[in-house]
């Protein structure tokens, strides 16, 4: 199935076969005894053929951007670096993110030096790197003694913008210089949430009858159609559960998986209030595959007043948590609406920038969410900065075939782009035992890129 997968894919975008081959050194600073580990890797093909793609309607063909065409594709794509705690099984199929519940110990990123923090960043060995002929690529990283330490079983080659920004820091420390996960990107914009090649414009709202009204617009993304854009289907859906404590907040449905979108009701004049200990109906799920709706009802458990601004959107969703903030200069939660109430974690203290956290991130990959530029792993409960910036109103679309995030632009979500997500694996080296770099020693890494022959 995965031969048959990447065969699919690299059809549609074909990627040369490449051998890739880890070279780690660990070095001793005081008695100059050196560890070596070598090892092959997989190369993913798959996973870089999906991020070649245009996103069709959404128009975001790589090539589009100066930046990007001007630079060497094998820096694009490969010139960024993840060192994890565990391995990554890819025995079944290609993996496009570091499983949630992992931990990156280290990165790096193509001509990026670092000399201080954060110590997960290493630097680029500019000299020692090297490109041969025009089937050979060699990128060589170094960390000192106090960068990179800890345990690593797997070491990944991702994009130049992902080898930066990273999976977040555990040292809590982010660089002074952020990047967005939207750098050297553009997208077209389209009102309606995206599932399986088509847009959900989800509005019409009737409390009297408790319906609302959903048109369906097949969408070229991955496929498409001479009749895509034109309206396939209008039809209403009756839904279940109280009607919504306040109005719907700006902004197009989010895509929660499946074919169910979420839309969130916190909105009224400029601020709306859900005060701590009440229960509102504040999200409605909508199915457009069973035509199913309901409004659910959460409580506020966190100790403050929620606030959701109308203008610029103080609340996120995704498939768990509805994210709020306690107010101005407080703090940002995420409400689990599962388990009614019950907020699964503080995310952050915000500042006079760090407010609104729909205006400020969301849900950009499987159970993690991104807000303020810090990375919430909702499987291993951790909340580390990451070295980006705030991709504003970002959120995972869960059609795998994109390997994008959703963004929505403008003050009001007045439509949404289509953005790909820079942190994929574009290789993946799972080592035969587990190296610990400690205080004690410096790294190298040296990561080879070969075109097979075979």
């Amino acid at each position: 199935m995965k031969d048959n997968a990447i065969k699919w894919l690299t059809e549609l975008n074909p990627f040369d076969k490449v051998k890739g081959h880890t070279k780690i050194e660990l070095t001793d600073v005081k008695t100059g005894a050196k560890q070596i580990i070598e090892k092959d890797n997989a190369f993913q093909a798959g996973v870089l053929a999906k991020y070649m793609r245009s996103m069709g309607a959404y128009n975001n063909n790589p090539y589009a951007n100066s930046t990007w065409a001007g630079q060497q594709i094998w820096r694009n794509l490969c010139g960024g670096i993840f060192c994890f705690r565990d391995p990554i099984d890819n025995s079944e199929d290609e993996v496009e993110y570091m499983p949630a519940g992992n931990e990156m110990v280290a990165n790096g990123a193509y001509m990026v030096n670092n000399a201080g923090t954060p110590i997960e960043l290493g630097s680029y060995n500019e000299v020692e790197s090297s490109t041969s002929g025009n089937d050979s690529v060699t990128f060589v990283y170094d960390w000192l003694t106090s960068q990179g330490n800890g345990t690593i079983s797997c070491v990944c080659l991702t994009t130049e913008i992902g080898g930066y920004i990273g999976y977040g820091n555990k040292s809590g420390v982010a660089a002074s210089t952020k990047k967005s996960l939207f750098t050297n990107q553009s997208s077209s914009g389209w009102s309606g949430g995206v599932y399986n090649n088509a847009r959900y414009v989800i509005n019409g709202i009737n409390t009297t009858n408790k319906t609302i009204n959903v048109t369906k617009y097949p969408a070229e993304i991955t496929k498409g159609s001479i009749f895509d854009n034109i309206a396939e289907d209008t039809y209403t859906i009756t839904y279940t559960g109280n009607n919504p404590s306040f109005g719907q907040c700006p902004g197009e449905p989010v895509h929660l998986g499946n074919g169910k979108f979420a839309i969130l009701f916190l909105a009224g004049g400029d601020f709306a209030q859900w005060n701590n200990g009440a229960t509102i109906a504040a999200l409605m799920i909508v199915d457009v595959v069973n035509n199913t709706a309901e409004m659910i009802s959460v409580t506020n458990t966190t100790g403050e007043a929620i606030r959701c601004s109308l203008n610029i959107g103080g609340t996120a969703v995704d498939e768990r948590y509805i994210y709020g903030e306690g107010g101005y200069g407080s703090n940002c939660y995420a409400i689990d609406y599962i388990t009614s109430g019950n907020p699964s974690m503080l995310i952050c203290s915000t500042s006079t920038q760090d407010q609104h956290p729909g205006y400020k991130g969301g849900a950009i990959m499987p159970d993690r969410s991104y807000l303020f530029g810090t990375m919430f792993d909702r499987v291993a409960n951790t909340k580390y900065p990451t070295n980006g910036s705030y991709p504003s109103w970002a959120r995972y679309n869960p059609d795998t075939d994109t390997l994008a995030v959703i963004h929505h632009s403008g003050w009001n979500y007045a439509a949404t782009g289509m953005y790909k997500n820079p942190l994929l694996l574009a290789t993946i080296n799972n080592l035969e035992t587990p190296v610990t770099k400690t205080a004690a020693q410096t790294m190298k890494i040296t990561y080879t890129l070969t075109k097979a022959t075979e």
